[in-house]
């Protein structure tokens, strides 16, 4: 970890092999076996990466970049491309206007097509602070979005909400708290 602006970079790198890669459990909604048995032939290589700044009391930032490659062990591999970033401009002591935006692609060797995911939300806060870690924090907020139709059929939603229709762009708004000790 470096310190920077008021910040700090970090930098995580994981690996893992057969049990170790994690495609057991969150994974079984992305792997359709839902298979518990690993073989030391699968693997996880992920890099992280997450530069966060407050060069102000009252703005800050942060981006993150996540890079995955699974070796599914029979022949199959995934790259997974993953960014976004988040800015907060604390107007007064306990108001923000927080804004990001990011995106996803998938990428498989079995021939599928690309998945492609994009996002863009904005958001008025109460919090206890100006600065962009200050917790607690509630949200309003509204986000769209837009993903291709290899993404719409991927069976990722556990829900089938979008695999069930033919829509590849939605909106949400709603309420959010955030907070830790």
């Amino acid at each position: 970890m470096q310190k920077a602006l008021g910040g700090d970079h970090k930098l995580v790198v994981q690996y893992g092999r057969g049990g170790g890669t994690g495609f057991g459990t969150l994974g079984r909604f992305y792997y359709p076996d839902f298979s518990l048995q690993h073989d030391l032939s699968e693997s996880r290589l992920r890099f992280v990466d997450v530069f966060t700044i407050q060069p102000t009391e009252w703005f800050g930032a942060q981006t993150a970049g996540v890079f995955q490659h699974d070796n599914l062990g029979n022949g199959q591999t995934t790259d997974w491309y993953s960014a976004g970033s988040r800015v907060s401009f604390g107007f007064t002591r306990h108001l923000k206007l927080l804004g990001e935006a990011g995106g996803d692609r998938v990428t498989k060797s079995n021939g599928a097509a690309p998945q492609y995911l994009a996002k863009v939300t904005g958001a008025v806060a109460i919090s206890a602070d100006k600065g962009f870690w200050a917790r607690p924090e509630l949200r309003l907020f509204y986000t769209w979005a837009t993903w291709n139709e290899a993404a719409r059929t991927a069976t990722v939603d556990s829900g089938m909400l979008y695999t069930t229709s033919n829509l590849l762009s939605g909106a949400i708004f709603g309420l959010q708290a955030e907070t830790w000790w």
